[in-house]
């Protein structure tokens, strides 16, 4: 039933049914405490300038969605917000929003790439300890969801492509029909 709507928080180490796939065992997504966000006082964070090791090789870990129930519509909309705060000039880090029918298959049909060009940037000394704390740190991402996939069972999923950036924060995820929802 729609809309889904799912703060990206978290209640006494509960991850409220996000599933975390770290294939390199190092660092990955954590849900921390964080501010700017109406309702939601703690957000999915990807610490990239922490990893110790693979300097020029993306990790890429996930951060999966439990399932929402698609209506059949070409109306059919993903919204989340992001702030990113950059380390170097000419950051390649990314997040990719990916979307597949079955959580256990592999995520291969990217939805949107969101890059450091496209996120909400704060440029400051130490963005290994950046958190977001007002609402300008934050920009929201609308993606449409292709109609091929009404009437079906989704999973979403967060791909990071770390490249020793700076830290990416995720926050207020929702799936809705039409793009002006605001939940």
């Amino acid at each position: 039933v729609l809309p889904y709507a799912n703060a990206l928080s978290f209640t006494g180490g509960d991850t409220k049914d996000w599933e975390i796939r770290n294939p390199d065992r190092m660092r990955t997504w954590e849900f921390l405490a964080s501010g700017g966000l109406q309702f939601c006082d703690t957000s999915a964070v990807i610490r990239f300038p922490a990893y110790t090791s693979n300097v020029g090789v993306p990790q890429q870990d996930l951060l999966i969605s439990p399932p929402v129930d698609l209506p059949q519509s070409d109306n059919l909309y993903v919204s989340f917000w992001v702030a990113y705060a950059k380390r170097l000039q000419n950051q390649k880090d990314s997040v990719e929003l990916m979307i597949q029918t079955d959580c256990k298959d592999a995520f291969s049909d990217v939805l949107y790439s969101c890059h450091t060009q496209n996120a909400a940037t704060i440029e400051q000394m130490n963005p290994i300890l950046f958190v977001p704390s007002e609402a300008s740190h934050w920009k929201r991402h609308v993606v449409k969801i292709p109609s091929n996939y009404g009437q079906n069972k989704v999973y979403f999923a967060f791909r990071s492509k770390n490249y020793k950036g700076g830290s990416i924060w995720l926050g207020k995820f929702a799936v809705h029909e039409g793009s002006d929802f605001v939940g």
